[in-house]
């Protein structure tokens, strides 16, 4: 399954760069309290806090498993790549930015692929979730830049 999400925000490149790669920003954007779903995300010791090698396991309450994301390719202020690896599911997320009139233009691309049979049969009610969230998903993520 693939999906693209594009966005501009009034704000530097540098600046929406470094607030929609933040691992910490990206923790408290995943643990919203608003959201249905309970997530943690916990940084790797070890681990740089920033660029390639940076990474964090996060744990989806009742799943039962955690997952490893960690960034692979890292451009600043250009492009962030990161994978998410589970026994279930594997997952890529390419943030490519670029200058635009009113600000940054921002695209996310998500590539998933389903392991398990139960993942399988979920991938496509997910991908319609996502595909109708669009513009709320990029809303959220406009508001966390700053």
């Amino acid at each position: 399954m693939l999906e693209n999400l594009d966005f501009v925000v009034k704000r530097p490149r540098e600046d929406v760069f470094r607030g929609l790669t933040d691992m910490e920003a990206m923790a408290r954007f995943a643990e919203d309290p608003r959201s249905p779903m309970k997530v943690s995300v916990t940084p790797v010791p070890e681990r740089p806090k920033t660029g390639v090698g940076s990474a964090v396991t996060i744990a989806i309450q009742g799943a039962g498993q955690s997952m490893l994301m960690e960034t692979v390719e890292w451009d600043s202020p250009t492009r962030c790549v990161r994978t998410l690896e589970s026994p279930d599911l594997s997952a890529k997320v390419t943030f490519d930015f670029s200058d635009a009139p009113e600000g940054t233009h921002v695209r996310v691309e998500l590539a998933l692929e389903a392991k398990s049979f139960l993942f399988k049969m979920m991938l496509p009610v997910l991908a319609k979730r996502l595909a109708s969230e669009k513009l709320a998903l990029a809303e959220k993520m406009k508001d966390g830049v700053g």
